[in-house]
This record gives C-alpha cells, sequence and structure tokens, in this order.
C-alpha cells in the first residue's frame, strides 16, 4: 500500500495557493515523487477541479525546483510538463505525510498564447517573466 501525502503550494505572502492529495512513489532516497491519480481533488484558490489525468511530481530536498509531469489516464501517454521555481526545504522525506513548497513564480515562457495570457509579448524567444501574479496564470 501507497503511503498517502498532502501537498500545499504556497505563496511567498506565506498564504496558500493549494492542496491536493497523494502517494509516495519510492523509487529513490535522494527525491521524492507524489503520484495525484486522475479524479484527485484539486484544492486552488480561484476554485475546485477534478483532475482528469494522473500527474507525478518531483521534489528535491535543498533544490530550487520542483517538477510536475501530467500523463494521459486512459494510454499513459504524456500530456504535460513544467518546473516550479521553488524556495528550497530540506523538510522533503519519502514518509512526509505533507510536503509544503513556496512557489517563486518566476515562469520561462515560450508560445505566444501563453505570452498573451501571462500578459507579455514574444518575438519567438524565450522570456523570463518574474514573479508572476498567480492570479493571472488561471
Amino acid at each position: 500500500m501507497l503511503l498517502e501525502a498532502n501537498v500545499r503550494k504556497m505563496l511567498v505572502d506565506g498564504s496558500q495557493w493549494a492542496s491536493w492529495a497523494g502517494y509516495h512513489i519510492p523509487v529513490s532516497d535522494k527525491y521524492v515523487v507524489i503520484w495525484t491519480p486522475a479524479g484527485t481533488q484539486m484544492n486552488w484558490r480561484p476554485g475546485t477541479w477534478v483532475s482528469q489525468r494522473h500527474q507525478l511530481t518531483y521534489f528535491w530536498p535543498e533544490e530550487w525546483f520542483t517538477i510536475h509531469v501530467g500523463y494521459n489516464s486512459n494510454d499513459g501517454t504524456f500530456s504535460s510538463g513544467y518546473c516550479d521555481v521553488v524556495l528550497p526545504s530540506s523538510d522533503y522525506t519519502n514518509t512526509a505525510s505533507e510536503l509544503i513548497y513556496t512557489d517563486l513564480y518566476i515562469e520561462i515562457i515560450r508560445g505566444a498564447r501563453l505570452a498573451r495570457r501571462a500578459g507579455a509579448t514574444l518575438d519567438g524567444s524565450v522570456r523570463v517573466a518574474s514573479s508572476l501574479s498567480a492570479e493571472n496564470r488561471f
């Protein structure tokens, strides 16, 4: 049986932006992987929804990033992937009942649609938009 864990995404002001439940996948002592199955309730400040795909979230102790990989629940194919730039934490373990990370909202934007949504301009090059407000992400 997999060990349950709650994930909490915090903003730099200390407020909670999101939370969801998942399960530890014990693959390494050097990093933590949380599996969030399709059908999981995702609690975000703007609203709550049920995830339509599976997600793996990777946490490395004392690193400045987390990685999120989504995959389709019907055939297991890759659906999405992104990296959050976060404050480093030493609290990530394969037995933690809660994993808390602080997203710095430093985004690398590639593509006109995403750039427009973030309020940036894009001429085909990669731009870094630092500290986007969380409200502008959705």
